[in-house]
């Protein structure tokens, strides 16, 4: 009788995991199958310092207040850069949040700048944030992110051949 409990017992633990097993975090979502970059480096690029090197296989984890930069490549010249933001344990929006995309040779500069809007919110439910840049140039380009805000946030990148325009 204590072997058909012990039996009985082991399977209600396993059907008790089990749901489990399936629920993953927007941050797993978001970086399934990438590997984490340690962005405690210095690597020059632009006349300034990045700290790694992202590409569609690694993310990025941080803090806010602050900025980060990292150096990503493009294999093509002529890309579509989507840097995509999670902003997890939000504390206080702050008042801006700048994404910034160098071109190769740090000549032209993309920017997106979210001013005095509520970032948490703008991230909607899924707290995510999307950035797209038009790339020129085969090769490495900057990026940087800064925010005032106070939050953690996951970063990844993707980086994608754009076909010649029409």
């Amino acid at each position: 009788m204590s072997r058909a409990r012990l039996l009985l017992s082991v399977l209600l633990a396993q059907l008790s995991v089990a749901p489990l097993q399936g629920c993953l975090s927007r941050a797993d979502e978001l970086t399934a199958g990438r590997l984490e970059a340690r962005c405690d480096a210095s690597i020059p690029v632009c006349a300034t310092r990045a700290s790694c090197a992202l590409s569609g296989e690694t993310f990025a984890r941080g803090r806010f207040p602050g900025a980060q930069r990292a150096v990503v490549y493009a294999p093509h010249p002529r890309s579509t850069l989507t840097a995509r933001l999670l902003l997890d344990e939000q504390v206080y929006p702050g008042t801006e949040l700048l994404v910034r995309a160098y071109q190769v040779g740090c000549v032209d500069v993309l920017e997106e700048r979210l001013v005095d809007v509520d970032i948490f919110r703008r991230a909607g439910e899924d707290r995510v944030l999307d950035f797209t840049f038009t790339l020129e140039g085969r090769g490495d380009h900057l990026i940087e992110w800064y925010s005032d805000a106070a939050a953690s946030y996951t970063l990844t990148v993707n980086v994608a051949f754009r076909a010649s325009e029409e």
